[in-house]
Order: structure tokens, then sequence, then C-alpha cells
């Protein structure tokens, strides 16, 4: 209600934006606030503490939201509504809504580059291109920035998809010349029983190829990314020489 009021309030040009307009798209993972609502160049209107207008001097592209309140696309309104977000809920706010198929990743990055005063915008912006090269989670954000970059790594293939005896795996982080495998495991996706029963069954599929696996726990990629990089480095040197195999 308090959405619809708002649009309406705001004029015919308006529009639900933001978190409530990613809520509108029943993606409401974070509380709703304050409604935000864009209007076009020239139409922006003072209103109560409840309401954020903000005028865009670029055209938007709307949905109608039951029965005529109109609403902006999914990736315009996580771009506008990103800032909202407590720092701490980000990662998985953006990252939830790229895995429903709600937003576009490379779709938001543009829109963001495009846009000025967006909240927290470098941040997004390094968040956005960062999962458009494949990171599924903030734990592989960090690895991508800080363990696997530069030029030192730069025959790393990152996500690398590959198929075993009919089943498709995927990769964090691969080296080709090494036929080495870096895996980033998160608390609770690889802690039981049944997760470690999984992880070594894969494992063992991918020796059968040729491909040896290395597993950074989620405590040393964020506490010790250096120590990390010390390993991938020292892994490739030695799995390339094969001076162990002399």
């Amino acid at each position: 209600m308090r959405s619809r009021a708002a649009v309406e309030w705001a004029g015919p040009s308006a529009a639900l934006s933001g978190l409530a307009g990613l809520a509108a798209f029943r993606y409401a993972p974070v509380p709703v606030d304050t409604i935000q609502v864009v209007v076009a160049a020239g139409r922006h209107r003072q209103g109560p503490a409840w309401i954020k207008v903000r005028s865009l001097t670029m055209p938007f592209a709307t949905a109608t939201w039951s029965p005529v309140t109109q609403m902006t696309l999914p990736n315009l309104s996580l771009v506008l509504g990103y800032g909202a977000v407590p720092a701490r809920h980000r990662a998985s706010f953006v990252h939830g809504a790229v895995r429903a198929g709600i937003v576009n990743a490379e779709a938001a990055l543009a829109l963001t580059k495009s846009l000025t005063r967006i909240p927290s915008k470098r941040e997004l912006v390094d968040r956005l291109t960062l999962i458009a090269a494949g990171a599924e989670s903030y734990l592989e954000e960090r690895g991508m920035s800080t363990i696997f970059s530069g030029d030192e790594f730069a025959d790393i293939v990152l996500q690398h998809r590959v198929r075993v005896r009919g089943e498709a795996f995927r990769i964090d982080a691969f080296h080709p010349a090494s036929m080495t495998a870096f895996e980033l495991d998160g608390d609770g996706t690889h802690d039981e029983p049944r997760h470690r029963k999984r992880d070594i069954r894969r494992d063992a599929l991918l020796g059968t190829i040729g491909i040896a696996t290395v597993r950074l726990s989620r405590e040393a990629v964020l506490e010790n990314p250096e120590w990390c990089r010390g390993i991938v480095r020292e892994t490739i040197d030695a799995r390339t020489n094969r001076w162990w195999a002399a």
C-alpha cells in the first residue's frame, strides 16, 4: 500500500524502484524501510521521510505492478537500492538476485557505470565486475580479487567447467598447464559428512583425467590471502616442473 501510494503521489512519470521495486518482483531479502521512486528529470518533488525520490535524465523501462502501478525493471532497482542494504548483507543480496535470475550482472554493471550519484558505486562496480567474470559468492569474489589476481596468475581459468564420466563440474580456479584445480571451501557447504563425501568423490573423478585438487579454506582465503597465493604459486611450480616425479 505504501509503495502504490508513493508512486501515485510522485506523479504520472513515476515508477517504483530500489528495494521496494525488487520486493514487487518478489525479491526482498532485506527489510524495506524507505520507498524509492524514480521520476523523469524536472519532475522531482520533496516528500515525507519514508519516500525517496530520484530523478533520472535517462529514459527507464518499466513494468506494470497490479493494478496500474509502474515499477522499474530489476537491474535498475538493484543499482539504485544497493546503497540502502547493510554492508554485511550486500554480497548475498546481489548474488541472490543474480542466482534467482532476477538481475543480469552485465546489464546491471553497465547501468551502474552510466549513472551518477549512486551510493557505494565503486563497490558495486567491483562486485558486479567479479560476478560477471564468474564469481558466485562473496568467498569467490575475495578469491578472484586477492588470490588469483595479477599477471602472475594470468593463465589461471576461473570458473572452468569440465565433464567426467558424463558428470559436469565447475572448478573455481583451474591451471591448465599443471592440470591443477583450486577450490575455495566455504563454511556450511563442505563441512557436513555428506558434503565431504561429495567432495572426495568429485576430487577422485577429476583425478581420473589427471586433475589434482587443492582446497583452500574460507578462513585462509579471508584472513591469509598471501599464504594462499604462496600455496597456489608453489603448487603450480611443482606440478609444472615435475621435480617430485624424478
